[in-house]
Formats: C-alpha cells, sequence, structure tokens
C-alpha cells in the first residue's frame, strides 16, 4: 500500500506539481487504489522474501532500517504491488506491465533524488520480516513525508499511523513541522486527519496537508 503521497520539492509550485501528474494519470487512463483483501505483492515479479531477511533477525517491534542496494528487488516488488489495480484494468500482458513499472519505478527513484538534497528510505520492518518502506527528506524546518508502503498483508493494522506518529515526534523535538501531499480520494486523508495534519493546499486531484505541533505553532516566533 502507498498511503497516497507523492514528492512535492519546495522549488516546485504546488499547481505545476497537479499539472505533470494529472498529464500522467491521463495517459493511463484510469487509477485506482489497492484493494487491502488482496496480498498479490509478488504478483509483477519472483522474489524470496525469506531470504532478502535472512541475515536481519529482531522482534516482533517495528524498526526502521536504511534502504541498501540489496534491498532494490523488495522495493520494486513493493512498488509494483501500488500499481497492481491500475495496470491490470489496461489488459497489458506481464512483459509489458513490468517493462513500464520498471521505468516507473527507476524513474522516481532518479527524481526523488534529485528532488531533495537530503532524501532518505528506510526499510520497515516487523520482527525480522521486511513489510514496506517509508520515504523522508529533511528541509530547513520541515521533514516532508515523500512516500509510505506497506505490503497489503499488513494493511490495517496501525503501521502507517505509528511511522508518521514517530516522524511527528522527532519533529516536534527538533522545533520543526511535517507536510505531505495526497489525492484528495486517498482514504488516508482520513488518517492524516486524525493525525492533526491541516489541508494547506488543494487543486485538483491532490491536496498539500502540514502538521505543526499545537504549542510550537503558538510561539510568538511563528
Amino acid at each position: 500500500m502507498s498511503l497516497g503521497l507523492s514528492a512535492l520539492s519546495d522549488s516546485m509550485k504546488f499547481e505545476d506539481f497537479c499539472k505533470i501528474h494529472i498529464i500522467f494519470m491521463q495517459q493511463l487512463t484510469i487509477f485506482a487504489f489497492p484493494r487491502d483483501n488482496e496480498i498479490g505483492l509478488w504478483k509483477y515479479m519472483t522474489f524470496n522474501l525469506d531470504t532478502h531477511n535472512s541475515e536481519v533477525k529482531r522482534d516482533s517491534m517495528i524498526d526502521l532500517v536504511p534502504a541498501a542496494p540489496t534491498d532494490d528487488e523488495f522495493l520494486y516488488a513493493l512498488y509494483a504491488e501500488t500499481r497492481r489495480d491500475e495496470l491490470n484494468a489496461l489488459g497489458w500482458d506481464d512483459a509489458q506491465r513490468n517493462a513500464f513499472l520498471r521505468m516507473q519505478f527507476d524513474a522516481q527513484r532518479r527524481s526523488y533524488r534529485m528532488q531533495y538534497a537530503r532524501f532518505e528510505q528506510s526499510i520497515v520492518y516487523r520482527g525480522s520480516e521486511a513489510i514496506g518502506q517509508i520515504s523522508k527528506a529533511c528541509m530547513e524546518d520541515t521533514i516532508v513525508i515523500v512516500d509510505i508502503s506497506i505490503a497489503s498483508i499488513y494493511r490495517c493494522q496501525g503501521i502507517g499511523g505509528k511511522l508518521i506518529n514517530e516522524l511527528q515526534e522527532a519533529a516536534k523535538r527538533q522545533g520543526m513541522k511535517v507536510r505531505l501531499h495526497v489525492l484528495q480520494v486517498n482514504p488516508a486523508v482520513r488518517l492524516y486527519h486524525r493525525l492533526g495534519f491541516q489541508v494547506t493546499a488543494e487543486r485538483f486531484p491532490y491536496m498539500a496537508m502540514e502538521w505543526e505541533d499545537a504549542v510550537q505553532a503558538e510561539s510568538p516566533d511563528n
């Protein structure tokens, strides 16, 4: 699952970001969200999760480990899962789907690193099992949540909320804000509202949201 996040650099206007992504969505002709009741993480490729996790031994708590080159195939499989429904609707065969997904995956990674000088990506573990990823970037006074993806079999278990809570606590300690943007129709918007995010800009089909600690927001320095 992706929580509907997309990268938006401070140097890119919100309106320009929306124009670019609307064009991309029109080319695909359809956009849909992954269904929570389907596993399907390995639909587009063969990937041995047990092998991937063989050198990582942790307890059942959620843990973050900086992404390494050895995580690339896991990250690709996770990305493919988040795009599964929209591409299935196009009727492409496996070769076409995989070629398109690989191109998009590589382009996304390059884009994130070009937009954010301090881009960081971590693998989300539960115990010794890799279950997702979270990407963020630190700006001068803001932590930008670039993307969060959780494998479908681990959704609806509060994991995404926990990850965001931890970023909020980190931002609070450093006197920073937390920023993200999301599709307006994404169900994750409800989660962001519950976590205290406020809408700061809207241009169909996206919205920008921001969180700031209440005490910090009331400070006369702000």
